[in-house]
């Protein structure tokens, strides 16, 4: 997705295993897929971090980005599919999504009850 964009994309995981169910580790992919493209569609961020996280209860996908200029988080948003979608599968899940808007940047945060895979 770098390439395509040109938005440096970083990445870093800690404490994951294997053993996260397959359903959760699909719906953090498909919430990573989504926020990436909000970024590329709807930002105009040069860089964007997506961090990854087990902790003994929780799986956490933390995903923001860094505009090039900083402005005053919007009033109104227009309403897609993206935000809704993304709640939709860590909702299937046992999971939330939240969304925090910043004047430097805004961070999609997912988070998932350890469950482990059959």
């Amino acid at each position: 997705m770098s390439a395509r964009t040109g938005i440096h994309i970083s990445f870093s995981a800690s404490g994951i295993a294997s053993d996260i169910a397959a359903e959760t580790e699909l719906s953090l992919f498909r919430v990573a897929q989504a926020a990436l493209m909000n970024i590329f569609k709807h930002s105009d961020a040069t860089r964007a971090c997506v961090r990854l996280k087990r902790g003994k209860k929780w799986t956490t996908l933390r995903i923001r980005d860094f505009p090039a200029h900083c402005s005053p988080p919007p009033k109104h948003r227009a309403s897609g599919v993206g935000v809704p979608g993304m709640q939709a599968r860590m909702e299937a899940v046992g999971g939330k999504v939240f969304v925090r808007t910043m004047p430097f940047g805004t961070a999609v945060t997912a988070v998932a009850q350890r469950t482990l895979s059959h």
